[in-house]
């Protein structure tokens, strides 16, 4: 019985953790490239976003927008700092709504999915690596 309980318990694990893994490879990646940093400073919104930047050695964690070098968010509403930061939203509502958002990053229909504004991009003379130019709008 116990065998029966603990299996699908350490399947949701190993699964969690590897798309949490994947998630930090994708934030990190798409971090350095928009800031030309070794070392990004992040600040964030919500509890997911923040677990990553934990997680991860290129990012850290900026207790306040101005501090920071790029800011992750999920919500709609987000006012703080956006004129004097780059605003990277981590879900598709938010980037819609989020019209100074330089990109996201989302899930939808379980795949990954990124994409950038090109305007956005220009506004704040960022050039991305070759591998990105598929997501740039």
């Amino acid at each position: 019985m116990k065998k029966i309980i603990l299996t699908p318990f350490l399947i949701a694990t190993a699964l969690y953790s590897s798309t949490t893994s994947s998630e930090i490879k994708i934030i990190n990646k798409i971090s350095l490239a928009l800031t030309n940093k070794s070392l990004v400073f992040v600040h964030t919104d919500n509890k997911e976003s923040l677990d990553i930047i934990f997680k991860s050695k290129k990012l850290r964690y900026a207790s306040t927008c101005e501090k920071a070098n790029l800011i992750l968010t999920d919500n709609k509403n987000f006012d703080e700092c956006k004129d004097k930061r780059l605003v990277f939203a981590t879900n598709y509502l938010s980037f819609k709504s989020l019209q100074d958002a330089v990109g996201a990053f989302f899930y939808q229909k379980g795949r990954p999915n990124i994409v950038f504004r090109k305007e956005i991009l220009e506004k704040h003379n960022i050039s991305l690596p070759e591998e990105f130019d598929k997501f740039i709008k």
